[in-house]
């Protein structure tokens, strides 16, 4: 988990404020932490969003879990970011449809026992310079440098925010499924922003 790199206040002020405020606040801060940061190797974060369509990503989300009402009836449904930080070359989301609806809501064991199968992940665009940013942090050792370390550990909450800001825009659509709690975050986060749930 991303929690063991991130300074616990970083990680606990992002959830806090994901979960209570949203995506912008929790953006906001994040933006403001990354400005501090001595390294400018992940500015492109600053300001960006992806830029698919919020109304491409609703109608997926209503798609996949009208072909999982063949099967079962969906009581939730989780998106999941792919590992961006070590997997840059291609920024996707995987969708996951549960039959039921894990009794204990903060314990998120319940995520790793889906009930769909597999659906056509789609493909997120628009911070390609930020991909090419964690390409050479990943796979080039800018993780070795202390300045680029510390910007990268915010940089990869701050990807993760801005994921959740898509989901939150395709939310707000009338298109995006509202009768069963919908959960999105990035792989190995346990911060997670759900939707229609309580």
């Amino acid at each position: 988990m991303y929690r063991a790199l991130v300074d616990t206040s970083i990680w606990a002020n992002t959830d806090t404020l994901l979960t209570r405020d949203g995506a912008k606040a929790a953006g906001e801060m994040l933006e403001s932490r990354l400005k501090a940061c001595k390294s400018r190797r992940f500015d492109a974060l600053l300001g960006a969003e992806f830029s698919n369509d919020p109304t491409a990503v609703a109608r997926h989300v209503k798609s996949f879990l009208a072909s999982c009402s063949a099967q079962f009836e969906p009581a939730a449904a989780y998106f999941e970011m792919n590992g961006f930080d070590i997997n840059p070359d291609r920024w996707y989301f995987d969708s996951f449809a549960y039959a039921e609806y894990g009794e204990d809501h903060e314990d998120l064991d319940w995520l790793s026992d889906w009930s769909s199968g597999d659906y056509e992940q789609l493909t997120l665009t628009g911070l390609e310079r930020v991909q090419e940013a964690f390409d050479w942090y990943s796979n080039h050792d800018g993780h070795k440098e202390a300045d680029a370390k510390q910007a990268g550990e915010v940089a990869n909450l701050l990807t993760m925010v801005r994921f959740v800001s898509l989901f939150e825009r395709a939310a707000s659509l009338s298109d995006f499924p509202h009768d069963i709690p919908i959960l999105a975050t990035a792989h190995d986060f346990d911060i997670v922003r759900r939707f229609n749930s309580d």
